[in-house]
């Protein structure tokens, strides 16, 4: 039998006073029933790493119009 590490990774854009529950919930089942798992929080990755003017829009809940671009912004920013 193959032995095989699941990824779980929470993308951008997620409010940042939200913690991600939902990977926790996950990786705690998964380990549970004996399957390797590895997180990885972009989110708060580039969050922390943001500058002034993004920071604060990331920090606005619903925030659409940066929702629908965040991954354009993530590349000038961070190209």
């Amino acid at each position: 039998m193959r032995s095989h590490t699941i990824a779980l990774v929470l993308l951008p854009v997620f409010w940042p006073n939200l913690p991600p529950l939902n990977l926790a919930v996950l990786k705690g089942f998964l380990k549970k029933n004996g399957i390797s798992v590895d997180t990885l929080d972009l989110n708060n990755y580039f969050f922390t790493r943001a500058g002034g003017g993004l920071r604060e829009a990331w920090e606005r809940s619903c925030n659409l119009p940066l929702e629908s671009t965040i991954i354009s912004i993530l590349k000038v920013e961070f190209g």
